[in-house]
């Protein structure tokens, strides 16, 4: 899974959680352009296997089900397909 947003809405969120206070995590905009500079780009074997979330869509959370639900569906229809095709080579 990869999820993104884009820079100024990161920078947003964490300043957002700085100046509330109580965000627990050591995240600032010093941490944030760290990791913006050294990220490394999926390859693209991995983005073939990858589901990628745009955090800022009113949808995400709706999307990452149906995408989750999809992919569970498949999972166990392979199985079930297995498991019939084994089952006619012993009859």
């Amino acid at each position: 899974m990869d999820f993104y947003a884009p820079e100024r809405e990161l920078k947003r969120r964490v300043n957002e959680r700085q100046q509330a206070g109580n965000d627990v995590s050591e995240a600032t905009l010093a941490v944030l352009d760290h990791q913006l500079k050294t990220a490394q780009s999926l390859s693209v074997t991995e983005l073939t296997q990858t589901i990628l979330v745009d955090t800022c869509a009113d949808d995400a959370l709706n999307k990452l089900m149906a995408n989750r639900a999809l992919k569970e569906a498949s999972r166990l229809l392979a199985i079930t397909t297995t498991r019939q095709n084994q089952s006619k080579l012993r009859d």
